[in-house]
């Protein structure tokens, strides 16, 4: 049997190969962890999915859910209608966002339409857009901002740019916490 070398060490989304989804996968936990504790979350959504979709061949890299989805409980049965929305919501923003990114779109935000079920939580990192699907859409949006930055995908003025567009009001304080957290 031969032993498999494989570098989870890597954020370099040049090549999927490289893609470090497990330690993408940890960051975003504990990004949700911080957003959790924000007063304006204890009390509703404790999580939802995360998507990472490459612009070029619109490969999906990650679909995953994160944090805890809270299920809609009726008198007949228990539905997971919030998770199957939370799930198609993070891969339509994704998609979305890759065909809107031609037009120079940085965020889903930009062309959210609520009657639509499309909503703002994705954002553009060049060569492929991460998304989230699961808090209210600014939170989505904040989550994936902060992940962005911390993997160097765009830059902390890039994120700024981008929050001045939907007027974010998470992604600094998400991101204050987050460095307190994490420094490098």
């Amino acid at each position: 049997m031969t032993d498999v070398n494989v570098d989870f060490t890597k954020t370099d989304v040049s090549q999927s190969t490289n893609f470090a989804l497990p330690v993408i996968l940890s960051a975003a936990e504990e990004v949700m962890q911080l957003l959790n504790g924000f007063p304006e979350f204890q009390e509703i959504r404790k999580g939802g999915y995360l998507t990472i979709r490459l612009k070029s061949s619109e490969e999906l890299l990650l679909c995953c859910r994160i944090g805890t989805i809270l299920h809609v409980i009726t008198s007949d049965s228990i539905h997971t209608t919030r998770a199957r929305k939370f799930l198609w919501c993070s891969q339509e923003k994704a998609k979305r966002l890759i065909l809107m990114a031609q037009q120079g779109h940085v965020l889903s935000w930009q062309s959210r339409n609520e009657s639509s079920n499309q909503f703002g939580g994705a954002v553009w990192c060049g060569e492929f857009a991460v998304s989230f699907s699961g808090l209210p859409e600014l939170a989505d949006e904040a989550l994936c901002l902060v992940l962005a930055v911390y993997f160097d995908w765009i830059t902390l003025e890039q994120a700024k740019e981008y929050v001045s567009i939907s007027s974010n009001p998470y992604f600094a304080p998400l991101w204050k916490v987050w460095v307190a957290a994490n420094p490098k």
